[in-house]
């Protein structure tokens, strides 16, 4: 709801320096809050993609047959360092870091009839200079530029605490693989008990039961409320959910709305992602819709022709990987994995935040 209220203040403020021309154009004003909205500043995602780039780049300045190229003892060394240094990224909490082979798959498909691209440095660049423009052509612009920097920075706080957390999970991996050895459990299986559970259970020497881990893969709940974490599972997560998180309507209809995060009109299929296991079915240009885009599905954002996602607003994950890949992207449909079923054709409209589903 607040990404909702964030995304009507900004467009607000937007409107008092805009001409009246510009002012009666939608697709217009989405497209300068996409562009003021781009982040400045290296995040985890542009890093990782620079660093491809280089590779890529070697390719474009020796041409040849793209597998042969990946499969030279030197690529091969540079491929490795890639995952090395960022294959922790896309493991969220439950996944698996991305190895050498992940990355080796990316680039194939990305150099098997791509294209030359700018580098993430030099399209950031071009971007800090398109905005640097419109605040010269819009003198009346002093409150809205502020406001873009506060934003800018807050981007990336969310990105940069976002990838720090997911880089010391991995760092602790090893103890975590340990502990969930003396409680009798695989390492994922574990991170269905909460920290205290854990603790507990060590301290006792005991085993966890695996009813329980079996009873929350269906539903669990983990609640920080007055400084105090409970937790629960089974029909106590179902009386949670209908009193706090009654479901969205959604109405039949082949028209969504939400908010734009990057411009564009695409159509294509679409695939429902839930998860980075859908990575093996998913084929880059493809339409992604997927609840709300967390750093786990990186990959998947960055090879998707479009994003949709339900949840999310100007600054989320998935808005801010959109604008730095320039990808036409819908966030905060609240319905859009609802309303539309794996394998849909789709059009997404992201000039006026609307995604059609083409029957």
């Amino acid at each position: 709801m607040y990404n909702i209220y964030l995304n009507d203040f900004f467009q607000e403020k937007l409107k008092e320096v805009l001409s009246e021309r510009e002012k009666s154009d939608p697709a217009l004003i989405n497209g300068i809050q996409s562009l003021l909205m781009s982040m400045k500043g290296s995040s985890a995602t542009a890093k990782e993609e620079q660093a491809l780039y280089e590779i890529k780049k070697e390719y474009w300045q020796t041409g040849g047959d793209a597998e042969k190229f990946l499969n030279v003892p030197a690529i091969e060394k540079k491929i490795a360092k890639v995952a090395k240094d960022f294959g922790w990224f896309h493991m969220e909490y439950s996944a698996d870091p991305f190895l050498p082979e992940d990355y080796r798959s990316y680039l194939a498909q990305a150099l098997i009839g791509g294209k030359r691209e700018l580098s993430p440095r030099e399209s950031e660049k071009e971007t800090q200079n398109k905005k640097k423009e419109f605040f010269a052509q819009h003198l009346n612009s002093g409150y809205l530029k502020r406001l873009v920097k506060v934003l800018e920075k807050f981007a990336f706080v969310l990105e940069d605490t976002k990838a720090a957390v997911v880089e010391s999970f991995f760092l602790c991996s090893s103890v975590y693989e340990e502990a969930a050895a003396r409680l009798g459990l695989g390492y994922k299986d574990m991170l269905y008990l909460v920290p205290p559970e854990i603790v507990s259970l060590l301290m006792a020497g005991k085993r966890a039961d695996k009813r329980i881990i079996e009873k929350r893969k269906n539903s669990r709940l983990v609640v920080l409320k007055n400084k105090k974490i409970t937790w629960a599972d089974g029909k106590a997560v179902a009386d949670f959910e209908k009193k706090y998180l009654p479901p969205a309507e959604t109405q039949e209809t082949l028209e969504i709305k939400g908010v734009t995060a990057y411009p564009g009109k695409v159509s294509g299929k679409a695939v429902l992602v839930k998860s980075i296991a859908d990575h093996r079915r998913f084929k880059r240009g493809d339409v992604m819709v997927t609840h709300d885009g967390s750093a786990e599905l990186t990959i998947m954002l960055k090879e998707a022709g479009a994003i949709v996602t339900n949840e999310g607003g100007i600054i989320c994950h998935a808005a801010t990987v959109a604008r730095e890949f320039k990808t036409p992207c819908i966030v905060g449909t609240k319905v859009a994995t609802k309303l539309i079923k794996d394998g849909d054709m789709v059009e997404v409209d992201a000039d006026h935040g609307v995604v059609r589903i083409i029957k």
